[in-house]
This record gives C-alpha cells, structure tokens and sequence, in this order.
C-alpha cells in the first residue's frame, strides 16, 4: 500500500537512485569477485552505493552508517533468510536481504583493503575513506552519488518522514513503534529495541510500504538511467573488457591512440587502461626494499610517466628488516596505544570461541601486532603457572640471549590498558594450520630498551582470514615448548 501525501514524495520515489544505480553496481560487484580492472572511481561509487542501501533502503541514520564497524560486520548473524547487523555505537540494527549483504562484503572484502593505510588509524570503521580515515559524512556521501546519476537528492530526513507518513495511515500502534524503533531515531528509543528479532519483524513490515526491494530484477526497475547515457555507456565494463582483450595492461606497454583504439572522446578508457597499468607496476615494485633500487628498476624499464615514486614503493613495502623494526617509531607508538586497526575481533559458533580476524592482506613477515603483556622472569612465570587455575595460562615463555623470560597475558586487561582487549592473547591455537608466529624484538623505546613479543604473518595472509599460531597443546606448554624454539631469534 503506497501512501501519498500532497508535496511529499513517495518511497518508491525516494528509492530511486537504488533501482537506477543497481545494474552498474552489479557490473561493478561481478568485476570484484572476478578480480577485473575496477577503477578507484568505480570502488568509490560502489561504497556510496553499499551506504544508500543502510539509509535509503534501511531507513537508517547517517550516524549509524558512519558508526558500523568491521568488528560489527564480522559479528553478524543469519537468521530467518536474513543477515542481520548491529551498531553498538549507535544502538541500531538492520536485516540485510542475502543479496544486500553481499554487496556489504564485496565492500569489505575488495573495496575497503585498498583504502587502508598503514600509518592511519580507521578505528575499526567498516566504511573509510581512500585516505585510510573514517568517512566523514554518510549525508554527504549519499548527495554525491545523486549527482552522481542526475537524481534530485533525498536525505535520511526526508525518506524517514515519508516512512513514517506511509506508516501512520497503513499500520497499527504496534507495527508503527516498530517501524520508529527500527530507524532508531533516538538513542533511548534504539536501546529499547536494539533485538535482532525485532529488525528481522519490523523490515518485513516495512516492506509492505511499497518501496525498494533489492531483490527485484534491475532490468525491470530501471529502463532508463538518471544521467544522460548511451547504451554503450550503461554497457561500459563490458566494453572495457573487450577493449583490454585488445590491449593488454602490460608493464611496458603503451596505452593506444584514440585513432587506434577508437575509443571514447572522454577519455574514460584511457584513464582505466593507465590506472590499470599503474596497479601492475605498483604491484611489480612492491618487492624491492630501497628507493636506489627502486628507482633502478624504474630507469632500466624505460619508465618516464604513469609510475609510482620510489619513495611511495618503499612506504608500502612490507615486511621491514628485523634492526629496522626493533628500531620503527611508529611501531613503538602502536605498541604503547595497542591501536591495531587492521584487526578484529570474531565470535565463532564453535568450541573457538572468540577469535582474531585480519581486515587487510598482510605478507608474509609483517608485523601483525606484539602478543602483550607484563615481562616478568620465567621463574616468576613458573609461580604464576603454579599457582593458576586458569586452563587457558596465557603465559608465554621464551629465551633472549642467556635469559629466561615471560610474557603475562594473565591479567586481563593489563595494568597499562585498563580499558582494552590486547588482540595478541585472543588468537586461536593451531599446530598445523597456523599463519602466524612469535618474534622476539628488543625495541628500542625512549625510556630504554625491552625485550617484546612480535606476531608476524608466517605466510601471506588474505583479508578476513582468521588468524592463528601454535601455542602448543595448551598455553601452560609454553613453559616446555617455547624455550626451545629457535625461530623465536630469527
């Protein structure tokens, strides 16, 4: 049932962009599973887009956008055909369709790895900027994407006082607080109803309303786009596909004259073929570990345009030499804060528990973050052990020159972070699929030197992979394995 009001638009109306947008954004999410060329202007619109879904189709607050975090997502929950999130920043939760959700984790799987930055703290935020930061503005984001296809702008005012228009005249009492405490626009309000069960409830409800369903054919929903298009236009990946068919993204190659290729006057296939080829030679240069040699391997290329500098390969260039750690400044003030951006923490519905997930792709031999906690001797250690009735010891012992040593991840939290989880002593055991070990380091801090326990990815890691080491058969077996292990010094 579709509720009009004189000078108010309808749902379906302020639903608009989702429908016309969709068949690209399709494009765009089968070129990221399938691991194509997507440009960073493409990767940009689809986040806008995987943002319009929370407000436009979710009818939720821009604060609730901006607040998601990859921890949040990580922890959401199938239930009744639904995926279904929560906000616990902002007391909010929505239910996602299967095919909303999917457009969520291309995002964090294929979008969000390549916007964050190793000197830049997200804060554990699912949507973030190209510059590594947390978005500032979800309002503003959704504006741009109107523009974007020529579409008057709607704000999250504005759909939810039509929501709530429509629900005034089409619901009962019950049905109409649902749909109120579903958008949540107070905080006493979301913390009355910030259940799951009630989200699931409440966007069936909602979608008897008339407005945007992501399920129904694209083709159908939008048989002509917001901006002035051609069919070619709307056809633009697959077109490009052809055209790199054509003309491979090679390191050396040349991107085609436009006599050549034929391609558009506004250059769009050109600039995607040069950022593609751009991405190749980052990608190539990745490996070298000094700007001298970087730049070599520049100047023995031919290399005189459209190439990375030197200085920005050796920036992304991972992982750095041991002496070079023991000595990083930065890595030092991430030890103290305990700030780990690119980790999170996981509920598993088996007898793990709670474990760590990475939310970037590390290589092997980057530092991950140090397993944390109170240095003590390993005789000190020993008496604690003794003295525990904790099966889970959380103490790990390990030699540095002549001496014996402990770290105390007992105490939890730690005297230096009363109010943080330490993400070291939350990893998960495994002997025989690890992807994770200890380096012992003696960083050298201001206040002086301090033998420290580094984790380190002992393969290449992918985004979302859950992170493990051995730690034995059980923690309390660090006192018989992990004295003797020698990669401990490697």
């Amino acid at each position: 049932m579709t509720v009009c009001v004189e000078g108010q638009k309808t749902i379906s109306e302020c639903q608009r962009l989702l429908r016309n947008a969709k068949k690209d954004m399709l494009g765009i999410f089968g070129n990221l599973q399938e691991e194509k060329i997507v440009s960073a202007e493409e990767k940009t619109l689809f986040r806008y887009y995987c943002e319009a879904i929370l407000i436009l189709g979710h009818f939720q607050r821009p604060g609730a956008v901006e607040g998601m975090t990859v921890p949040g997502w990580l922890n959401k929950t199938h239930l009744n055909g639904r995926v279904c999130v929560g906000v616990s920043q902002q007391i909010a939760s929505f239910s996602l369709t299967p095919e909303e959700s999917a457009f969520l984790d291309a995002h964090y799987l294929y979008v969000r790895p390549d916007c964050v930055r190793e000197n830049v703290d997200d804060d554990g935020k699912f949507f973030i900027s190209p510059k590594g930061r947390p978005i500032r503005s979800a309002s503003n984001d959704l504006s741009r994407l109107h523009a974007h296809y020529k579409i008057p702008s709607v704000t999250s005012q504005e759909i939810q006082r039509v929501v709530e228009t429509a629900a005034s005249t089409a619901f009962n009492e019950e049905q109409k607080a649902m749909v109120a405490h579903y958008m949540a626009h107070s905080t006493p309000v979301a913390n009355t109803h910030y259940r799951l069960r009630t989200a699931i409830c409440t966007t069936a409800v909602c979608a008897s309303l008339a407005g945007y369903s992501s399920e129904e054919e694209s083709a159908g929903s939008s048989k002509k786009r917001g901006r002035d298009s051609s069919e070619e236009d709307i056809n633009d990946n697959k077109d490009f596909d052809n055209f790199v068919e054509v003309f491979p993204v090679t390191l050396t190659g040349q991107p085609p004259t436009k006599n050549a290729a034929g391609f558009p006057q506004d250059r769009c296939f050109y600039d995607k073929w040069r950022a593609a080829q751009f991405g190749k030679r980052e990608g190539y240069l990745l490996h070298p570990p000094t700007v001298d040699k970087v730049g070599k391997m520049v100047k023995k290329q031919g290399w005189t345009a459209n190439h990375p500098r030197p200085e920005d390969i050796v920036a992304k260039w991972r992982p750095p030499k041991k002496c070079h750690i023991e000595t990083d400044e930065k890595l030092m003030k991430r030890i103290r804060k305990q700030k780990w951006s690119w980790l999170a923490i996981k509920d598993y519905e088996d007898k793990r528990g709670q474990g760590v997930n990475a939310t970037r792709a590390f290589v092997k031999g980057a530092v991950i973050c140090d397993y944390h906690g109170e240095l003590v001797t390993a005789e000190e250690g020993r008496k604690i052990l003794e003295s525990s009735t904790d099966e889970m010891g959380y103490l790990y012992f390990f030699t540095s020159g002549s001496q014996q040593l402990c770290i105390n991840a007992q105490t939890h939290p730690c005297r230096c972070h009363p109010t943080m989880e330490t993400m070291g002593r939350k990893m998960n055991h495994s002997k025989n699929n690890l992807n994770v070990k200890p380096q012992h380091c003696k960083i050298k801090f201001p206040e002086g030197e301090k033998d420290t326990l580094l984790l380190v990815a002992a393969r290449d890691i992918a985004v979302d992979e859950e992170l493990r080491f051995d730690y034995g058969v059980n923690r309390k077996s660090f006192r018989g394995e992990g004295l003797d292990r020698e990669w401990l010094d490697e």
